[in-house]
């Protein structure tokens, strides 16, 4: 029997094995087991983060500036805000990176294995720990995106993230485009939307060349391509093979890059756990934080085609700072500014569980 058995090779398992190994010596082996272990996986993790978080999570670029706007046919005239940050930046790691760095880590650990099995029955070991992705029928509410980055010349300011541009209803949600201009010839562009539809990626894919197609680009070459569908809420747990953790805990978010940071946050204090006390821990979302994203989840869920405009509200009013740490903290003070700043009777009406009164 191993001493840890972590199911899954995504980024919480690896997270956790790191942080397993910042403690030198461990009391026990431990196995990290994917049939996919060394398969690359095309995704991009983007975050706000302040310099005391940087050597801790690392980004690979970061930016000081994001931006908003409505869709040209939107009902609403057309606007656009943005935000600059001051104690708050936006940066990114990228997944390959990311694994690349965690896989060399591991393998060079006397105590770590990777095996590219599958399991699908609890392993014998004594702490048991199941990341893999929970079933889209558990979904509350998705987050389905298809991201291209390009080798191309472009018009975006490199100082700028496009966080949520052109808002508009589609797909049977809210649809935008997020921008990250790596540099000047090279930049990703996705197309999200947030939904509880169960879309069709490849639909998706199919709508977002056909948009670049008329972005202007000019000459551009797909370097690569991510797509996924991301929970932003779980209507139920299901069934575990041991303790739950990553997206199957609900650490993911309506920002993804919030999920990536929250469990490297909850590897720490695990792994603490594990080697001082020999216990596993269990995640728990705060609950100011799952209450806040209960009604951002109602909305989505019944009324998306006000979404635009509350987003373009909040934008406008909070602070730059306020917002970002809003988005990876949620601190109560946070909250009352959100709360304070969102048009009201869409708060009201998805706070006492009536989104369809909203007009």
């Amino acid at each position: 029997m191993c001493w840890v058995h972590i199911i899954g090779g995504g980024v919480s398992g690896l997270s956790l094995a790191l942080a397993l190994t910042d403690h030198g010596v461990l009391p026990g082996d431990v196995i990290i087991s994917d049939p996919r272990m060394f398969d690359q996986r095309s995704q991009t993790f983007c975050f706000w983060f302040t310099e005391d978080e940087r050597s801790f999570l690392q980004p690979e670029r970061a930016w000081s500036s994001w931006s908003f706007s409505t869709h040209a046919h939107h009902p609403q005239p057309h606007k656009v805000h943005t935000h600059q940050g001051s104690r708050y930046l936006y940066g990114v790691v990228s997944g390959e990176g990311f694994r690349q760095r965690a896989l060399e880590r591991l393998q060079a650990h006397p105590q770590v294995h990777l095996s590219e099995s599958l399991i699908a029955s609890p392993p014998s070991a004594r702490h048991i720990f199941d990341s893999r992705p929970p079933q889209r029928e558990d979904f509350w509410v998705h987050q389905s995106f298809v991201g291209f980055e390009l080798n191309t010349t472009h018009a975006y300011p490199l100082e700028r993230v496009s966080l949520m541009e052109e808002m508009s209803e589609g797909f049977g949600g809210m649809l935008f485009k997020y921008v990250l201009p790596f540099s000047a010839d090279r930049v990703l562009i996705e197309y999200t939307v947030f939904t509880q539809a169960h879309i069709d990626l490849d639909e998706l894919h199919r709508y977002g060349l056909k948009a670049l197609e008329r972005e202007g680009l000019g000459g551009y070459e797909v370097t690569r391509v991510e797509r996924a569908h991301i929970p932003m809420g779980l209507k139920r747990q299901g069934q575990h093979l041991g303790v739950p953790i990553g997206t199957r805990a609900g650490m993911a978010r309506d920002a993804t890059g919030y999920g990536f940071v929250e469990m490297q946050r909850w590897a720490k204090l695990a792994s603490k756990a594990l080697v001082s006390e020999n216990r596993a821990l269990r995640y728990k979302a705060p609950r100011l934080r799952s209450w806040m994203d209960a009604q951002l989840l109602s909305l989505i869920e019944h009324k998306p085609a006000i979404l635009p405009e509350l987003f373009m509200t909040l934008a406008s009013v909070l602070p730059a700072d306020r917002f970002a740490s809003f988005m990876m903290s949620c601190e109560p003070s946070d909250a009352a500014a959100m709360i304070l700043s969102a048009p009201k009777p869409p708060f009201l009406c998805a706070m006492i569980g009536r989104p369809q009164w909203i007009s």
